[in-house]
């Protein structure tokens, strides 16, 4: 939590000083430990820090009744810099956990926030994803891309995700949308190893692949 609370300090503070009562950390601590306790929204978040403000007090060093409000954690999370945060995450995330031995096998997958689509009855909707590096071993994210997909493809931002993270002797693994011959290409440069869903967007080796398959005796099998 320190290394963590060590990064937090380095988000620019967007708030002017008059009237500033906690540190832009101490809020964003509150909104983290909140999160991850199952609150979500200003509301929530801000009864979180009320009724635990004694114990938030005692660990942060924060006056009890005063404690991030939920009109402060509202302000805060609607006027941060997320770009500086996400690159905080991202250098923090993979410095702690990186080169943790039970991470070996690492997903490359985009997910859609919930209420973000802005034009719900136009056919090319825009909406925000975040494209992560996701450790199914320990459960972990080591690294985000945050993307409008009118203005970028879970594609792109994963191969950027491949070449930002600076690791080896790991295995990717993607669905078909990330069997593109960069992607692999990157994986391979970066001298780490992939298992890749193969389907019809790549017809000529998903041709081979299912040609090879019905010529050729498996060389081992398994019964239950």
């Amino acid at each position: 939590m320190l290394s963590l609370i060590e990064k937090l300090k380095q988000v620019k503070d967007f708030r002017k000083d008059q009237g500033k009562r906690h540190p832009l950390w101490i809020v964003l601590v509150v909104i983290i430990l909140g999160t991850m306790l199952g609150y979500s929204g200003y509301r929530e978040l801000g009864e979180f820090a009320k009724n635990n403000r004694h114990r938030l007090s005692k660990e942060f060093n924060i006056i009890p009744e005063r404690v991030p409000s939920y009109s402060t954690i509202r302000r805060v999370m609607m006027g941060v810099d997320w770009q500086s945060l996400l690159k905080m995450f991202n250098e923090w995330a993979l410095q702690e956990y990186g080169q943790r031995d039970d991470i070996n096998w690492l997903g490359i997958d985009g997910k859609s926030l919930k209420n973000t689509l802005n034009n719900p009855n136009n056919e090319q909707q825009n909406f925000i994803m975040f494209v992560s590096l996701f450790s199914q071993e320990s459960g972990l994210v080591l690294h985000l891309k945050r993307i409008e997909n009118k203005k970028g493809s879970e594609i792109d931002e994963g191969q950027a995700i491949i070449e930002d993270c600076s690791l080896q002797n790991k295995v990717f693994t993607g669905d078909a949308l990330h069997c593109q011959k960069k992607t692999i290409s990157l994986i391979a440069k970066t001298k780490n190893d992939y298992v890749i869903t193969v389907k019809g967007n790549q017809k000529n080796l998903y041709q081979r692949i299912q040609d090879l398959s019905n010529s050729s005796k498996p060389e081992s099998f398994f019964l239950e």
